[in-house]
This record gives C-alpha cells, sequence and structure tokens, in this order.
C-alpha cells in the first residue's frame, strides 16, 4: 500500500511502517537488537519514557508490548536514517484510551546524539499526515512536563493544544495530554 500524503511518502509493507524524506520507521526484526537496546537501555534518552531505562532482560517484553506487528501500523516502530539505515530511536502511533473513547497516540523518542535535526518535527509531521490520510480525526502525543524540547517541539512546531487529562497515565508517569484536530 502506497499513500502521498502532503510530500511525505507513507509505505506500508512488510519491513516499512512509515517513511519521511530522511526517515524510516520499521517493524522491529532482530538484526535491529543492537541498535535499539543501546537506545533503549541509555539513561538519557530514556529518561521521560515510559518506565525508563529497558535492561537487556526486559527487552523482548518492552518489544512486544509496545512494538507494531505486521500488517498492524498502530505500535511503536524501529527508526532509522533513510540513507544509512543506523538506528536513531524508535516512534510509532499506538492506541490512547480517554474516558470510554480508543483515540490514537504519536510518539517518537530520538537517540541523544540525533537530537537537534529536525528528525522528531519529520517524522512527527509524518505520522500526522499519515492519521489524516487514514481518516482519522484527531490525533494525541503525551508528554512528561520536565521534557521541555518535546513540549516545544510538539505545542510549537506540531501545533497540538494542551488539553485536560482524564486518564492518569499511570503507566508511563505524569504527562501532560496534547490534541490536534486533523
Amino acid at each position: 500500500m502506497l499513500h502521498l500524503v502532503s510530500g511525505n511518502i507513507v509505505i506500508m509493507s512488510k519491513s516499512i511502517i512509515l517513511q519521511s524524506e530522511r526517515l524510516v520507521q520499521n517493524y522491529y526484526c532482530e538484526d535491529d537488537f543492537n541498535g535499539l537496546f543501546d537506545i533503549v537501555s541509555d539513561k538519557n534518552t530514556m529518561k521521560y519514557v515510559f518506565n525508563g531505562p529497558v535492561t537487556e532482560a526486559g527487552f523482548n517484553s518492552f518489544i512486544d508490548l509496545h512494538f507494531a506487528k505486521f500488517p498492524n501500523s498502530i505500535g511503536l516502530g524501529v527508526l532509522k536514517l533513510k540513507t544509512s539505515k543506523e538506528i536513531i530511536g524508535f516512534s510509532g502511533m499506538h492506541k490512547l484510551t480517554l474516558g470510554n473513547e480508543e483515540k490514537v497516540e504519536i510518539g517518537f523518542v530520538i537517540h541523544a546524539p540525533f537530537q537537534k535535526k529536525g528528525y522528531g518535527l519529520e517524522i512527527g509531521l509524518s505520522q500526522l499526515a499519515y492519521l489524516k490520510s487514514a481518516g482519522y480525526n484527531d490525533a494525541f502525543a503525551t508528554v512528561h512536563p520536565e521534557n521541555l524540547d518535546s513540549l516545544r517541539l510538539v505545542e510549537n512546531k506540531l501545533l497540538m493544544q494542551k488539553t485536560p487529562i482524564e486518564n492518569a497515565f499511570k503507566d508511563r508517569g505524569e504527562r501532560i495530554l496534547f490534541k490536534k484536530v486533523l
């Protein structure tokens, strides 16, 4: 399946979930273990993510719980540079329950050495474009209140609005909820 959305190429195949000009989000495969484990086990990169760094013993459970499985595009994927295939983080869209409604949340984690290069904005815009093309009316994001760079990106660049939290997000700690009408 191939979509052309606002200049972003969005492809769903057995390996690719989403791609943009410089990035590709793939389904996790065993070849990704070393690069992805370096990221999910890094204390600085994972400071505000889920429950913090992932141990080697907990890695497979983390993948099983959060990562998308083909053909489903909902869930996380491995985020790579398109040209070099170097793993720079993980990103995705996943279900978010607000009250009695099931919504879709976008998210991305960029490894510290690759931050401040516009990758978060690029994948975030691609995620929003994909959701709009797939018929969703809105998208959500949650950000830890101390993650100032992500707060600025979500609010000022992705143009998402703060929304009162109806759900405590106990499984991920304190969060600010953002919404964008698509």
